[in-house]
């Protein structure tokens, strides 16, 4: 089983958190051009999401 991170997800009515495996955020990240993706602050390419060693505990967010 693939390890799930909570993601927070802003969009026009505020923003949104949901549980997310690393695959589903690069996939989210990715559908959408111009997403940010923030990692405990940290503003990383949405290119290197699926690769990155995600620590359990993050903050992500994702910002479309």
């Amino acid at each position: 089983m693939d390890d799930t991170f909570e993601v927070e997800i802003a969009d026009k009515s505020g923003h949104s958190v949901v549980q997310m495996t690393q695959e589903q955020i690069a996939e989210k990240a990715q559908a959408a051009p111009g997403t940010w993706v923030f990692v405990n602050d940290q503003l990383v390419s949405t290119a290197d999401v699926a690769e990155m060693n995600i620590d359990a505990g993050s903050r992500i967010r994702l910002m479309p």
